[in-house]
């Protein structure tokens, strides 16, 4: 958690020299989310389910490397795929040596947590309900902090982490995914210029 706790020191800073700044040059914040499918993460944990195999039937974690220990296949790759894509290749791989076309299905049983920080009554972590958007987020932290009725929406903005930190501004109807961290803003954030982050 260190590198988003940095992170959010930065972000939560309100600039007054920002104006001075090049936005060209410094300016990392993305405009946009780009929406994406949901994909398996570290420490989910995966039920999945083979046809009238009860020993293959079961509840995996997904460890920190990003992988399962199923039956008969040993490690299996999973972070970073769909359950789709998942299901395929553990249905490949059975029906290579030990059963003829199984019936598998995967689901998450329990997500990744998201992280809720800012001008919230009730920042911090919280379970993940598949489609909720910013605004269920903000309701789940409780709602809008210290915000009187006649100021300017408070700015919204999401870290996600996937092949390195992404920083998006965001608004109410964004859907948010596991693993995100929302951050809530009255103030314009600080330009982050060539921030390397450690884990």
């Amino acid at each position: 958690m260190k590198f988003i706790n940095l992170i959010i020191l930065g972000l939560m800073t309100i600039s007054f020299a920002s104006c001075a700044h090049n936005k060209a040059d410094s300016l990392v914040i993305n405009e946009y989310l780009s929406p994406e499918p949901y994909r398996i993460q570290a420490t989910e944990t995966l039920r999945i389910m083979v046809n009238q195999q009860s020993s293959l039937t079961n509840d995996y974690r997904v460890n920190a490397r990003g992988q399962i220990d199923f039956p008969l296949l040993g490690s299996v790759n999973a972070a970073g795929k769909t359950p789709r894509e998942l299901k395929k290749l553990i249905h490949h791989r059975l029906s290579l040596k030990y059963y003829k076309n199984p019936y598998v299905t995967v689901e998450t049983l329990h997500y990744k947590p998201i992280y809720i920080l800012g001008d919230v009554h009730h920042p911090g972590r919280f379970s993940y309900d598949p489609g909720m958007n910013v605004f269920d987020a903000i309701a789940t932290a409780g709602g809008l902090r210290g915000l009187p009725s006649h100021s300017r929406a408070p700015q919204l903005f999401i870290l996600r982490e996937r092949a390195g930190l992404q920083i998006s501004k965001v608004t109410p109807a964004t859907i948010v995914s596991p693993g995100d961290t929302l951050v809530v803003g009255k103030q314009s954030l600080v330009y982050l210029k060539n921030t390397k982050m450690k884990h």
